[in-house]
């Protein structure tokens, strides 16, 4: 009976040193791949390229989704300004090196497990809209709607399909999800029933402000008028910001600016808050007195990259 007790103990032992190796010689292999990569870009470059990441943690959720928090995040950039913009949007043109940076090197910042979708903005021509997207959140979100979304994208599919479809596209994450903001709104990190209240609430605006030739024909649901049940959803579905002042002593730590759209005083919503907030704390210790591009890249590289826990 002890020679099996003897047996059991160094075979644990064993499966725990060889887990240990091998997670040595992942960490090894992902700081090789993060120092070539970044041996390849060059210090101007680098500047811009932090300042791109600095400004989409901080405005566009994208540390969120970064580390699977949430399955994706979206931002954009104008490809061509209007004459004269030097004085309406004087801050684009500065933007405008950071996403050219990004634009040079997207493909290090992408991997199996990460994905760009990258395309013209379906309202705005001069708008590209980019979204990163996680791929292990994205299959568990989609996964979790998945009669929602083969609903309104009117097909049928599995998680990794659209994954797929999404990765093989060259056009804006809006069009590949039918022009559905409640589907965007769920990969966004928002509820449910936010996504449906804002996806309706877009839907009254179409129809009470129609883009000629078209003219989208609705009904209220429970309200006399078009008008008053905008306002409702208007009223009801409120944007919640956190600044985190609180964590402003580490530079990084104040990246993460989490703005919700969400239901006054639905039990969900409320859970969302608390989860992105207790998030935040999580990311920002990554981040700490580190460089921040070698914590996305490792981040991006790594063979089971981290995702936060619903």
């Amino acid at each position: 009976m002890r020679y099996y007790k003897i047996q059991k103990i160094f075979l644990c032992l064993s499966l725990l040193f060889l887990a240990l190796t091998v997670g040595c010689q992942e960490r090894t292999r992902c700081n090789n791949t993060v120092q070539k990569i970044l041996d390849q870009i060059s210090l101007e470059d680098q500047k811009n390229l932090e300042t791109f990441w600095c400004r989409v943690l901080r405005q566009d959720q994208f540390g969120f989704a970064l580390f699977g928090s949430k399955a994706a995040a979206t931002t954009g950039y104008f490809q061509r300004l209007p004459p004269g913009s030097i004085r309406v949007l004087p801050f684009e043109h500065m933007r405008r090196r950071e996403f050219e940076a990004w634009e040079k090197h997207k493909s290090h910042f992408q991997s199996k497990n990460f994905i760009w979708v990258v395309g013209t903005n379906s309202r705005y021509i001069h708008l590209k809209s980019i979204t990163l997207v996680h791929r292990e959140k994205f299959l568990q979100v989609v996964s979790q709607h998945l009669e929602f979304f083969q609903t309104y994208l009117e097909r049928e599919c599995t998680p990794a399909q659209l994954f797929e479809d999404l990765k093989n596209s060259n056009q804006e994450i809006l069009l590949l999800l039918n022009k559905r903001e409640d589907l965007l709104g769920i990969l966004l990190g928002f509820s449910k029933e936010a996504s449906c209240e804002y996806e309706r609430r877009e839907e009254l605006m179409r129809a009470m402000h129609p883009s000629p030739p078209f003219k989208e024909e609705t009904t209220p649901w429970g309200f006399d008028t078009l008008k008053q049940e905008y306002d409702f959803l208007w009223a009801n579905l409120s944007a919640r910001t956190d600044d985190g002042l609180e964590y402003s002593k580490n530079r990084h730590i104040f990246l993460f600016r989490p703005v919700l759209f969400m239901n006054l005083g639905n039990d969900e919503d409320e859970n969302i808050i608390k989860k992105y907030r207790k998030d935040r704390e999580k990311i920002a210790q990554l981040f700490l007195e580190r460089n921040l591009l070698e914590v996305i890249l490792e981040q991006i590289h790594a063979e089971k990259p981290i995702c936060l826990e619903n």
